[in-house]
């Protein structure tokens, strides 16, 4: 009779004789022979002689989660089984996941913090200085309480420089010192040994500017796509980095997409851009700035500069957007003065407000979360050429 692991088939399986074996597949219970009367659960296999592996042990009180546990128990490993996986390759899988958590875990206890690390560096290479004290007192103020704990090696970049920015509200003389030690501790740590890379160390603004939320107006759009020059309106139009537009190659266009290769990207990722009509029809317009028998008509370079083999600088576009005197048009309620890479931000919040910040960030080029970048691979094409018709028609309706 086939084998349903229950209570009340265990109990009459316990009234077979010691030694009687049930087996159906790779499950076999066998009536123990033992003083108290048990039915023993295993797994049986060829690996390449016969084996087995124990599921459980099984009496008359046992409860149906029992019973349950060890079937699930069962199936997975008869599910392996099938694909080619033995008990004895799961355990050595296992064993090595385990090693590897050791390891990660031994290596994470020998990292130096950020605390271990300024200690160090004070009592060798500070104490008894007259800057001592008022390093100390900066260091305990603006950052031991945020980062002092964390091992140095896992500090990123921007958490350096938000440290630095929270610490300039107190004074450009608290962000400044604020930089300077957190520039030793990066240099002290990899010149002893104490960080393996001081990249998100080095290089840090001593007063880093507020991070900008300006967004362009309609009025400014309109403005900017009725007076700008054909080198202005395709950073409005793609939606992507400040003047990225100007280092497009035709060999880059497939069809209606543009495709950004890895070296061009700030996060060293490719990335697609779908391309609506108008931006097509500003790609041929700056194309015809020059003439057919010109060397640059047939550039590489769908934004070719005046000298041939290169590209227009962006010191041109620079020029342009100031000569359109967008500020002529800015709200009199309005410090922040605009810039090409708000344009940018401008069409990320379009997408946001009209989309989401999932479609709003495909669009921009913005890498996905840790595990997004490992598991989801789908990259948005259906809705970020839906995205961008729709910034395409806001637009459009702009000029109009």
């Amino acid at each position: 009779m086939p084998i349903t692991l229950s209570p009340a088939y265990i109990k009459k399986l316990l009234k077979q004789s010691p030694g009687t074996v049930v087996r159906e597949a790779n499950l076999y219970l066998e009536v123990g022979t033992g003083k108290k009367k048990v039915v023993h659960a295993r797994f049986y296999y060829k690996n390449p002689g016969r084996k087995y592996r124990k599921l459980g042990t099984l009496d008359a009180d046992c409860t149906a989660q029992h019973c349950k546990t060890i079937h699930a128990d069962y199936i997975e490993m008869y599910t392996n089984w099938n694909r080619g996986i033995s008990p004895d390759l799961v355990d050595k899988q296992t064993a090595i996941e385990h090693q590897r958590k050791e390891d990660e875990l031994t290596r994470i206890d020998a990292l130096k913090t950020v605390d271990q690390i300024w200690v160090d560096y004070f009592e060798r290479r500070l104490e008894g200085k007259a800057s001592a004290d008022t390093r100390r007192y900066s260091y305990e103020k603006h950052i031991q309480k945020q980062i002092g704990d964390r091992p140095a090696d896992y500090v990123d970049h921007q958490t350096l420089i938000n440290l630095i920015r929270d610490a300039s509200t107190n004074g450009d003389s608290a962000g400044n010192t604020t930089c300077q030690i957190l520039g030793v501790i990066g240099h002290y740590g990899f010149e002893n040994g104490f960080l393996s890379d001081d990249k998100n160390w080095r290089k840090l603004p001593k007063n880093p500017s507020p991070q900008r939320t300006r967004v362009a107006t309609e009025k400014e759009l309109a403005w900017l796509l009725n007076k700008g020059s054909v080198l202005i309106k395709p950073s409005i139009c793609l939606g992507q980095r400040a003047w990225q537009h100007l280092k497009i190659e035709w060999e880059e266009i497939d069809g209606d997409w543009l495709n950004i290769p890895a070296s061009k990207m700030k996060m060293d990722r490719a990335h697609r851009v779908f391309i609506t009509t108008t931006v097509h029809d500003l790609f041929q317009e700056s194309r015809e700035r020059f003439s057919k028998d010109h060397p640059n008509y047939d550039s590489h370079w769908i934004f070719a500069g005046k000298k041939t083999g290169d590209p227009v600088r962006v010191e041109t576009g620079s020029k342009q957007f100031h000569l359109t005197n967008v500020q002529s048009v800015q709200r009199k309620s309005e410090k922040v003065t605009l810039r090409m890479q708000d344009l940018r931000r401008t069409c990320y919040t379009f997408i946001e407000q009209k989309f989401s910040p999932v479609i709003s960030g495909a669009v921009a080029g913005h890498t996905k979360d840790a595990m997004g970048r490992v598991y989801g691979q789908y990259d948005y094409e259906k809705e970020k050429k839906e995205a961008m018709l729709e910034w395409e028609k806001h637009l459009l309706n702009l000029m109009n």
